[in-house]
């Protein structure tokens, strides 16, 4: 119903932006479901605040202009990117 982590809902419960559980027995908790749904009505009502994208020129190493030109070049080199490292790979040579 709540397409959220377990980890996210403990830590909004705790925060007090998400309904409190309660256990029916020592290892089973549950929520209201009427408190739920209002959760998501209210929560449907306020604007979506997203996070600002990441400027990716402001990176201190692996800029994306270098690696992009590393991933061209391996590539002509017959060179194959695999993490962090160029290893050869076996690519037959052309007629």
């Amino acid at each position: 119903m709540v397409p959220l982590a377990d980890n996210t809902i403990c830590e909004m419960e705790q925060r007090g932006e998400f309904p409190r559980r309660f256990a029916l027995s020592p290892r089973c908790v549950v929520w209201d479901l009427s408190e739920v749904e209002a959760w998501l009505l209210m929560s449907r009502s306020k604007p979506l605040t997203r996070a600002p994208h990441p400027d990716v020129k402001q990176r201190g190493n692996r800029s994306v202009t270098a690696f992009s030109a590393d991933a061209k070049s391996a590539s002509r080199k017959g060179l194959v990117r695999t993490g962090r490292s160029l290893n050869f790979a076996s690519i037959p040579e052309a007629p």
